[in-house]
């Protein structure tokens, strides 16, 4: 009885964390494997960090892949993310070639997060697409590159990641409408607006640009290593509901910290780089399977696989993970700030729209 109830307990905790959806897990798997092989890969030959671009890109749009899942019919999923893959890699590289300017940096960031800010949300595919271009534009900027040339092949290497995993979900479609003959009843989504213009949504885009090009700066001006951490956490939290953003903010501080731990952990006891690049082929994995489930367990083993990444590179670059911390909360401070200042004017166009 004991056991069972054990079992029960243990079966509870990992549906709230972890997504056990049979698709995703396949994502998760894919990620997962062909991340690790390339791990294994840059392990055991050490060659350029354009491996480490790759793995980025395939991580990045698995994620879009899987938080898009539900409710959207798979081919048209698969072509929007095709479109991010190749979204993302071009902005990858513009990212790698401006990042290190803070006036070309900021001028991106003011044409790119208007985009997201009066995104229809209600349109989940364009949301997604539209996410993960503009993370790979910040991811990017913490790539820094000299030369165009540099710049185009980040890019690529970027694509070639999305368009990996982007490849693998047109294969699974294959097999189940040509082999398995299953059929899905999720129609396409047609007439939906791409962008809603109102009150709210310009007000939830102030904070957002107010909140990144802060934390921009401070990483520009600053020269800080790994600086688009503050800027990438500013975008990731703001959302257009005030406690949505907070519970964010405390699920992204509680799995920043433990994800920080388990990854300093990880490296100050295994020395081995194939045994790490086996740990990161397991914690990409999980990194996929939380996403769409707790944004403070994806955290976590996002964390993890970051943080090992950095450490796959330079065994003494793990001290970058005591940053990612401290970055994650000095951004968290910046973003409630925000929020906290526009909340008396969101209060009174909230009072307005009922009141019509």
């Amino acid at each position: 009885m004991l056991g069972r109830n054990t079992m029960k307990s243990m079966g509870s905790i990992f549906q709230r964390y972890l997504d056990n959806h049979s698709q995703i897990n396949l994502i998760a798997l894919q990620t997962g494997i062909i991340g690790g092989i390339l791990a294994i890969f840059y392990a055991r030959y050490n060659p350029s960090n354009q491996i480490i671009v790759i793995i980025t890109g395939l991580l990045l749009n698995g994620m879009m892949l899987s938080t898009t899942y539900r409710a959207h019919n798979s081919i048209q999923r698969l072509r929007y993310g095709l479109i991010c893959a190749l979204g993302s890699g071009l902005a990858f590289g513009i990212g790698s070639f401006t990042g290190n300017d803070l006036m070309l940096s900021n001028i991106c960031m003011i044409l790119l997060l208007p985009l997201i800010g009066f995104s229809n949300t209600q349109h989940g595919l364009i949301t997604g697409l539209l996410s993960y271009i503009i993370t790979g534009y910040i991811l990017g900027t913490g790539v820094v590159s000299q030369t165009i040339n540099t710049a185009l092949v980040y890019a690529l290497c970027y694509l070639i990641g999305g368009v990996t995993i982007v490849t693998g979900g047109v294969l699974r479609v294959f097999i189940r409408k040509k082999v398995l003959h299953l059929n899905e009843n999720i129609e396409f989504i047609q007439n939906q607006e791409w962008f809603v213009v109102n009150g709210r949504n310009t007000l939830f885009t102030c904070c957002l640009l107010i909140s990144v090009l802060i934390c921009n700066y401070i990483a520009v001006n600053y020269q800080l290593d790994h600086g688009y951490w503050l800027s990438l956490t500013a975008f990731l939290l703001i959302k257009n509901e005030q406690l949505l953003t907070i519970q964010r903010s405390l699920q992204r501080i509680t799995g920043t910290l433990l994800g920080g731990g388990l990854a300093f952990g990880f490296c100050w006891l295994v020395h081995d780089k194939l045994i790490l690049a086996l740990i990161i082929t397991v914690m990409l994995y999980l990194t996929i399977i939380a996403i769409s489930r707790h944004y403070g367990s994806f955290t976590l083993f996002l964390t993890i696989s970051i943080s090992l990444l950095i450490g796959l590179q330079d065994s003494q670059s793990i001290i970058e993970v005591k940053y990612r911390i401290l970055y994650t909360l000095f951004a968290v401070v910046i973003v409630m700030l925000c929020v906290h200042t526009i909340q008396p004017i969101s209060n009174q166009i909230s009072q307005k729209i009922k009141s019509n």
